[in-house]
């Protein structure tokens, strides 16, 4: 009697004709199955990944290894439970939806799926193209990226239109139909990716360089169709679409092979003629073997009475071009000159105005005092 009933209560789901507890029992096994299969298929993916992960060193390949296996789990448990509700023979209709819903959810977990392989290709690519001199090829993984993860979004949005009972070419010839609308709107998305393609191939920076654009002072993070991605000094992400990085001025810091120092160096009014000609031919002396200072390229002149001071100007080079070296480097030779500058007893000035004061017609003007500007 028990039986009867639950067969009674069964037969008013409206799901399929009749039927029996059996069925249910044997679709609620297939569901389970699968769900046991996709644990037992994570845990084993996420041991292999593991020491895989542990071959390549940094956390980083550890988190893109390991986030394969969460769509190719699921995958199996949607077909486990697509296999469980067709044990139980659906009505036609509700057959036709099943079958639609399975289709759309395959399809968004095997693109899924893909875009992680996708990206798990393009990170070893780029690791093994680092060791190379050239970044070249950088930019072509990085585009080719791209271009595979717009080819599937586009397969992908076919095949759940199909899914879903829509006619591909009438939805294609629909498009057509409003060709010039799209063509309009696309206008921007064309210039952006004739831009990306010119930034390809004239090169005038790479992903990493420090560049300067449109006074955005940053290093290059990502080259792609649409944008240039620049990380600031600030630390904040600025986004320039391509087709202004073409007509925009574009400084490349990175590409500079050395660091110019322009400064000049005031000493006072006191100093005589000779110390001045040991003040020289001293920093000319110091430019000559200063560690990190091109030996071969360097001004060292007496040129400007100033105002408050005698103006010996200082050109030169320094080798490195990381800017903590840099100023490394700039701090050890001022000290250098300080220190020759108070071995020779000449001091540096500083700015000053000296005040006359005239008291009658037959006194000739006096120096009073000097005022600190």
């Amino acid at each position: 009697m028990f039986v009867a009933a639950i067969d009674k209560f069964l037969e008013t789901i409206p799901l399929g004709g009749k039927i029996t507890w059996k069925q249910y029992l044997l679709a609620l096994l297939v569901i389970v199955a699968a769900m046991a299969v996709r644990k037992c298929l994570s845990i084993l993916l996420n041991r292999w990944l593991k020491r895989l992960g542990e071959r390549i060193p940094g956390e980083e390949d550890d988190r893109v290894l390991l986030a394969l296996h969460k769509p190719f789990t699921y995958i199996m448990l949607v077909v486990g439970i697509y296999l469980g509700i067709q044990v139980l023979e659906p009505y036609p209709r509700v057959a036709a939806i099943m079958n639609g819903t399975f289709r759309v959810a395959m399809v968004v977990l095997v693109l899924w799926f893909l875009l992680r392989v996708v990206d798990l290709v393009a990170f070893f690519v780029l690791r093994f193209s680092a060791r190379t001199e050239t970044r070249l090829d950088d930019h072509v993984v990085l585009l080719l990226r791209s271009a595979l993860k717009v080819f599937l979004y586009v397969v992908a949005g076919v095949n759940v239109l199909e899914a879903m009972g829509q006619d591909v070419g009438t939805v294609v010839a629909g498009l057509g139909l409003g060709g010039l609308a799209f063509a309009l709107a696309a206008k921007d998305t064309v210039a952006n990716l004739f831009g990306s393609i010119t930034i390809f191939m004239d090169k005038p920076f790479r992903v990493g360089d420090r560049i300067v654009v449109d006074g955005t002072d940053g290093v290059v993070e990502t080259l792609g169709f649409r944008s240039t991605r620049i990380r600031t000094l600030e630390k904040t992400v600025v986004s320039i679409p391509n087709s202004e990085m073409v007509i925009k001025k574009i400084e490349n810091i990175s590409r500079r092979p050395h660091r110019k120092v322009n400064m000049t160096v005031g000493v006072t009014y006191e100093t005589t003629h000779q110390q001045m000609e040991q003040v020289v031919e001293s920093l000319r002396a110091l430019l000559e073997t200063a560690e990190g200072v091109m030996r071969d390229n360097y001004y060292v002149y007496f040129t400007e009475f100033g105002g408050s001071s005698l103006d010996v100007l200082l050109i030169y080079w320094i080798v490195y071009t990381d800017y903590k070296e840099y100023l490394t480097i700039k701090e050890k030779v001022n000290l250098e000159i300080m220190r020759r500058l108070e071995t020779l007893g000449v001091e540096i000035a500083f700015p000053s105005r000296t005040v006359y004061i005239r008291r009658d017609a037959e006194t000739p003007p006096t120096p009073l005092e000097s005022v600190e500007s």
